[in-house]
Formats: structure tokens, sequence, C-alpha cells
């Protein structure tokens, strides 16, 4: 049951990260995120 609720923890802040750039104008400081939104 704790597993189940950190891999949907885990998931949601991975889709976090995703949507985030769409969302604001800053990128968020990940490394990686702003070379796929930009490039």
């Amino acid at each position: 049951m704790l597993l189940l609720a950190a891999a949907f923890l885990v998931a949601f802040v991975l889709l976090l990260y995703m949507v985030s750039p769409l969302i604001s104008p800053k990128p968020l400081a990940l490394p990686g995120a702003h070379v796929v939104w930009e490039g």
C-alpha cells in the first residue's frame, strides 16, 4: 500500500515537471528539462 502511494507520488511529480513549462514561462531548475522544451 505504501509502495503504491509512493509510485503515485513519483508519477505525479514527474507529470508536474513535464506540465509546468507549459503553465509557467520560467523553466524549472531541472537538468535536461529546458533542453527538451526549447530544442
